[in-house]
């Protein structure tokens, strides 16, 4: 009869094994290990049958590459196995966030062991080789040729999205643009070694919302008219802008009245009505005052009363003694101050009211704030009422947000809630109905750091169940307050379990009752005890169980000290009505889905609740 052998692995290494060739990734994974009989000793010297297996879980998962080699076992049960040398590793088996590798020695399946690091060097080849990916840092191409003479594009700066350099013996360096794979090009830009900028093509701007811009400190800043013919150009200090015509720089700004045009800038008959408004009845000649009256887009300037109703052409404002209507030509509700309305059809995200507010200063800031007010009889106020509602949609009565401009300071809250003076005061209420499940309030954190999707400062109380990953309690510790904490966990059970607990001496009979509290039949059932004898050998037994909220205690000798514990099953009418399911099936959206996704192996889009916080993530308006 042959006897069965299980083996167990000790690894020492996983290594890379370098080829000879340096433009490729190593192609070889050295591992090292030791390998021993179930009863701990090391196997004898001699050959032993391995197959290597790599999968990307710890159980279950996929075969992502499978090898079998037979192996010299050398003294102490060492052996040395270069993976991939039958069947080759390439970068496609750790193209995945973590890897495992299985043994089995002669028909023993060893468990897994992790991977890390050196195998991911197969998903790098050389720059010569390398497709795709992101380069990191300052980098510099240099001409072979001529080492000085390179381009190097520099991230030092934050404030310097690209930066080209040129040294050596290129001294004006240009950038080719050409439509074809001919030698010549059809654009260049080329920075002289004056440090001038040249553009050798027509510029085109009409269809770009960019503009281009010559802005000069000084007059005498401005380059050769002659050489740049038909060139504009502004001279900030003499807050005017030229153009270059016939070898000078001709003004195109009235200096006296700071760029307005006025009617000595303006030659008799060159405005007629065709140029305001074929209406307008104005005869060829200078225009003085506003045109506001006229039918052409006009710009209001100075003080202007407007009296009574006013509703403009396009009927998307109007204005009454009662509020202000947008959106709508009808005249405004008498409850609504400002009633703004616009239905619209877009596939993008669109806002019904969309604020901006600077303060450059250290004052306070508020994107908007409401205050409102009613008589002691009214049944609700509120300073803020929003509805979000939709069909096939996730939908936010209000969502709040708190960034930063980038540097990690001061305090964010996304949404803040206060109550005071009243009787009753809630800070934040949240409520959920209707079909499925339903969240009162959810909150959730995640990222570097401590994480807390809840913390309250203060006591804390529920009336229903409360279901949780872990439990314990945290406390500045007793013995170093000022630098540990203290850490407990809770006391689990699978039943909605009590514990009583206390110290005891017999009397001279050796017979002690042990009173418990009177509430305590009331609420417990299926007793269970225990008891400890403290400072002798003696024996002790419960001798009479628990009547009447009380139990007895006897020794074999008399004045024994025990120490006694007894547990009870909650009966009270909530637990009976609120029993803890110990096993429960999940349903069926929640089926393949996990609490705790990644602790269990699995992705963080498997998660029960992440279709909650993703879609949250996605709603935040640019």
């Amino acid at each position: 009869m042959q006897r069965s052998i299980r083996y167990s692995l000790t690894v020492f290494a996983a290594l890379l094994v370098s080829d000879t060739c340096p433009a490729s990734a190593p192609s070889l994974v050295n591992f090292q290990g030791q390998l021993r009989d179930s009863t701990g000793a090391v196997v004898s010297p001699g050959t032993k049958s391995f197959t290597f297996r790599l999968y990307d879980s710890f159980t279950g998962g996929t075969n992502l590459w499978e090898e079998d080699q037979t192996l010299t076992i050398g003294d102490n049960g060492l052996f040395v196995a270069a993976l991939g040398v039958n069947t080759p590793l390439t970068a496609a088996e750790f193209n995945g966030p973590i890897r495992f590798l299985e043994i089995e020695v002669e028909s023993n399946i060893l468990p897994r062991v992790q991977m890390v690091t050196g195998p991911y060097a197969h998903r790098v080849s050389t720059v010569d080789l390398a497709s795709g990916g992101i380069i990191v840092g300052n980098t510099v191409i240099e001409n072979s040729a001529d080492p000085d003479d390179n381009m190097s594009f520099s991230v030092e700066d934050p404030n310097i999205a690209l930066e080209m350099r040129s040294g050596g013996s290129n001294l004006s360096p240009y950038i080719d643009f050409s439509n074809d794979n001919a030698s010549d090009y059809d654009a260049r830009i080329q920075l002289t070694a004056d440090g001038v900028l040249g553009v050798d093509a027509e510029l085109d701007v009409s269809g770009m919302s960019n503009k281009i811009r010559f802005h000069y400190l000084d007059f005498g800043d401005l380059p050769d008219p002659t050489t740049y013919h038909g060139m504009f150009a502004h001279v900030h200090n003499d807050a005017k802008a030229y153009y270059a015509h016939a070898g000078a720089w001709v003004p195109l700004a009235n200096e006296t009245h700071s760029h307005l045009v006025t009617t000595t800038d303006i030659v008799d008959g060159t405005i007629t009505d065709a140029d305001v408004n074929s209406s307008a009845g104005i005869a060829p000649g200078k225009i003085l005052g506003t045109a506001a009256t006229l039918g052409a887009t006009q710009t209001l300037t100075g003080d202007n009363t407007f009296t009574g109703t006013t509703v403009f052409s396009d009927s998307s404002l109007r204005v009454t003694s009662t509020g202000v209507r947008i959106g709508d030509p009808e005249a405004p509700s008498s409850a609504v101050v400002l009633q703004v309305e616009r239905r619209m059809s877009s596939a993008s995200g669109v806002f019904g009211l969309y604020t901006i507010l600077e303060n450059a200063g250290a004052g306070s800031a508020s994107g908007m704030q409401s205050l409102t007010s009613a008589g002691p009889t009214a049944p609700v106020v509120r300073g803020l009422y929003a509805q979000g509602r939709a069909d096939n949609a996730t939908r936010f009565g209000v969502t709040g947000e708190a960034l930063t401009f980038g540097v990690i300071t001061g305090t964010s809250v996304g949404v803040q809630g206060t109550g005071s003076g009243g009787t009753t005061n809630v800070g934040v209420e949240g409520a959920a109905g209707g079909t499925g499940t339903k969240y009162g309030v959810l909150g959730s954190a995640s990222g570097a750091g401590t994480n807390f999707a809840g913390y309250f400062m203060g006591a804390l109380h529920c009336t229903g169940t409360l279901t949780k990953g872990a439990g314990a309690f945290k406390i500045d510790h007793p013995v170093d307050p000022e630098n540990k904490y203290l850490w407990h966990s809770f006391v689990e059970s699978p039943d909605m379990m009590n514990i009583y607990n206390g110290n005891v001496v017999t009397d001279a009979g050796g017979r002690v009752t042990v009173e418990l509290p009177s509430y305590f039949s009331a609420l417990n059932r299926d007793f269970r005890y225990q008891l400890t004898v403290i400072g002798q050998f003696a024996q002790a037994i419960v001798e009479r169980e628990i009547e009447g909220n009380s139990f007895v205690i006897a020794s074999d000798r008399p004045g024994v000290k025990v120490s006694w514990q007894v547990t009870g099953v909650r009966k009270d009418p909530y637990a009976e009505a609120h029993r803890i399911p110990v096993e429960e099936n999940k349903s069926a959206d929640e089926r393949r889905r996990y609490l705790h996704p990644l602790e269990l192996g699995k992705t963080q889009e498997t998660g029960v609740a992440y279709e909650l916080t993703a879609v949250r993530a996605n709603l935040n308006p640019e």
